[in-house]
């Protein structure tokens, strides 16, 4: 691939790759009504796998919070509905 794709928007416009396993890792992950801090763009965690996120980056929502066990626990229950 030439270019880098560097947030979730870009995952639909690619092309299929064949027969290979694709990941993309997609930072910027925000919870629901969390700051955007200096991300330019941000998404949910579950906006970013309905983009077809493989991978979320999930870094000071969690790592910044007052109870990041707590953080970790709300996020999942987000994407409790999301489809194994």
């Amino acid at each position: 691939m030439a270019d880098n794709l560097d947030n979730y928007e870009g995952i639909a416009a690619l092309p299929p790759f064949g027969l290979f396993p694709w990941f993309f890792v997609i930072p910027g992950i925000r919870p629901a009504g969390g700051a955007a801090g200096d991300q330019k763009r941000v998404v949910t965690p579950a906006g970013a796998l309905d983009s077809g996120a493989s991978i979320l980056v999930i870094g000071r929502p969690i790592t910044d919070a007052p109870d990041p066990t707590r953080a970790i626990v709300d996020i999942a229950a987000g994407l409790s509905h999301m489809p194994a």
